[in-house]
């Protein structure tokens, strides 16, 4: 498998030592996300089922001293399901440790809205979840190393590897308030497909054929 090298940034496969780590970064980019408040528990085994998974990509970039500075997963869409299934034990446990997250307004915002898609459902573009496709789920760079290019090594990487596994797309969603993701993936040839103005998210794609 190849994976570039830029600077003093190397794009390596993510292992098991990598994972308390990344988890440590994710925390840090995605503070206050439902995924976070359920716990580390949560958050480890969501990165261990990336990194022991020869379907799904899961990259690492190290510094000169080969720690991890930024990370990247993604998986096939016909694999999105099982993903959900395993994570929805650690979900619950993470509840039953910290039953007061029922009331967080993130968890209440995600509730009310997906009460509401289903009474009042709103057309969306629905990619079929062929594994043809692959989608980058979540991708986050230390906050020492950004505006240094570490994401974009990483987004550049990902592409490689998603060819290499003979996936002709690419997806992914944004947050459409976060200025510096969408420019990055639009400079790397992303073509915005569709605003979820119910979540506030922005769904991009890259075709790899």
């Amino acid at each position: 498998m190849i994976l570039p090298e830029s600077g003093r940034t190397t794009v390596s496969l993510m292992n098991k030592e990598h994972i308390h780590d990344v988890v440590t970064l994710h925390k840090e980019a995605y503070a206050g996300f439902t995924n976070v408040l359920f716990g580390d528990k949560y958050l480890f085994n969501f990165m261990e089922w990336f990194a022991s998974n020869d379907h799904c990509i899961s990259l690492v970039s190290l510094n000169d001293k080969l720690e991890p500075t930024g990370y990247v997963v993604g998986l096939p869409l016909s694999e999105r399901e099982a993903l959900k299934k395993r994570q929805l034990k650690w979900a619950s446990i993470g509840l039953l440790r910290r039953p007061y997250l029922i009331l967080h307004p993130t968890l209440v915002k995600k509730v009310f809205a997906f009460a509401k898609s289903k009474v009042f459902p709103i057309p969306t573009i629905r990619l079929e979840p062929r594994a043809g496709i692959v989608g980058l789920v979540s991708i986050a760079v230390s906050p020492s190393e950004q505006g240094t290019g570490v994401g974009k090594h990483l987004l550049a990487s990902f592409e490689i590897n998603a060819k290499q596994k003979r996936f002709d797309m690419m997806r992914l969603y944004v947050d459409s308030n976060n200025a510096r993701a969408r420019n990055a993936y639009i400079s790397m040839n992303w073509t915005l497909l569709e605003t979820d103005v119910e979540s506030g998210s922005i769904m991009f794609t890259k075709k790899l054929k």
